[in-house]
């Protein structure tokens, strides 16, 4: 954490400005302390399986529950060290843990959060208080348009490639067919079992070949949708960018 050694800025502050300044200092320093805790407890405790019984014995059920809060963990995670903690005769505060949850959701439950989290396909907009739920559910639409949009990109340029890797597949499949069916060493009932297989396998790229056309025409519609979504969240103050390598990939797929 940096602190200010400036001394011209001390001798330029006096009376209440002084005050004021020490004050704010001491808030950030408080603020920055209490994330710090948040951070340890939240890999040391949080992150485990289950909680062994010095955990349980040491546990600051109030600074777990702000970090379960801070990322957006159910009421029911107590359910949970209640149960690891019984073995060894603790009982979790649970007011003292509802209490910091309520805390950290303050902090999960905003609009940019929301956001984040939506782009991360993950998010749960119910496990915040009716008053924050708003503000987190106008971030995380426009996030999760956005994780939609594109995860539509990515499943359209891989539909494209593995249709027609399959394509070539079964073309490669046909030609080697068709050498075997000209070696006369072959009886006439596997050659016609071989040409069974061919008449399949161009049924089947007929068929691929139509599903391409499909995904090559949705192309177009995929990437209006995903510019829009970024669009819309960039117009809300989100610094999202465009990923323009996934959509030079399509356009080049689609050709």
């Amino acid at each position: 954490m940096h602190m200010d050694t400036n001394l011209d800025s001390w001798q330029n502050i006096s009376g209440g400005q002084h005050r004021a300044h020490l004050t704010t200092n001491w808030q950030g320093f408080k603020h920055a302390f209490r994330v710090s805790v948040l951070i340890v407890t939240a890999l040391v405790l949080s992150g485990c399986a289950s909680l062994s019984e010095s955990e349980c014995l040491a546990a600051n059920w109030e600074v777990l529950g702000e970090s379960d809060g801070q990322q957006g963990r159910p009421l029911s995670q107590i359910n949970r060290y209640q149960k690891d903690c019984a073995q060894y005769g603790v009982v979790p505060d649970a007011k003292a843990y509802a209490t910091g949850r309520e805390r950290g959701l303050a902090h999960y439950c905003t609009e940019s959060n929301g956001y984040e989290e939506a782009r991360l396909g993950a998010g749960d907009a119910a496990v915040c208080p009716p008053s924050l739920q708003a503000d987190f559910r106008r971030g995380y639409v426009l996030g999760q348009s956005v994780y939609a949009t594109h995860h539509v990109l990515i499943t359209t340029a891989d539909g494209i490639r593995s249709t027609r890797d399959e394509i070539e597949d079964l073309k490669s499949n046909i030609s080697h067919n068709k050498s075997r069916i000209d070696d006369d060493s072959l009886s006439q009932e596997d050659k016609a079992a071989l040409k069974r297989q061919n008449d399949n396998s161009s049924r089947r790229i007929q068929r691929l070949e139509d599903d391409l056309i499909v995904l090559a025409g949705s192309v177009a519609l995929a990437i209006a949708q995903y510019s829009s979504a970024v669009r819309a969240a960039r117009a809300a103050g989100h610094d999202e960018p465009i990923e323009s390598e996934i959509i030079y990939e399509l356009q080049r797929l689609a050709r």
